[in-house]
């Protein structure tokens, strides 16, 4: 086993990382949830005459998931990732950020789309290109006479 930098040693584990704040969104969301939003006792408060400040704000964060706001949030990010891809940026910011917000979005209503955008965000965090030895991403080409081969060696063969 060849001992790697911290960097390579980091793109090896990004998958394992992004699923740890994944896990990480699931659980805050889950006590924002069961303390903050469902609560007979909360609801209770923000529909009394002179409400607190916060209901407010709780009533907007409730809006927000019933639009689906977590789930269309980690799929923006999963585009940002892509495209950050596509011009040569890192990925990982953006990949890690969804993979928290789409955690986040299981527990909070929004499973479909969130699980999308965890998925990709999950294949960004793992996707990348290997290199070889040389320096060179890995590529299979066949010399002429090997299985895969368009050409054969000798001229007269089939």
């Amino acid at each position: 086993m060849s001992r790697q930098t911290g960097r390579s040693w980091f793109r090896e584990v990004r998958p394992v990382v992004g699923l740890a704040f994944a896990v990480i969104g699931a659980v805050a969301a889950s006590q924002l949830r069961h303390g903050f939003i469902e609560p007979q006792a909360v609801t209770a408060l923000c529909e009394d005459s002179t409400p607190l400040w916060w209901c407010p704000l709780r009533i907007d964060l409730i809006v927000f998931l019933q639009w689906g706001g977590p789930g269309l949030l980690t799929m923006a990010l999963a585009a940002v990732a892509i495209g950050c891809r596509s011009i040569g940026w890192r990925t990982t910011v953006p990949a890690l950020a969804g993979m928290a917000i789409g955690g986040a979005g299981l527990e909070l209503y929004n499973a479909t789309l969130s699980a999308i955008g965890l998925v990709l965000c999950t294949l960004l965090l793992a996707g990348g290109r290997r290199q070889t030895d040389m320096g060179e991403t890995d590529k299979f080409t066949p010399e002429p006479g090997q299985p895969g081969s368009c050409e054969s060696k000798t001229a007269g063969s089939p």
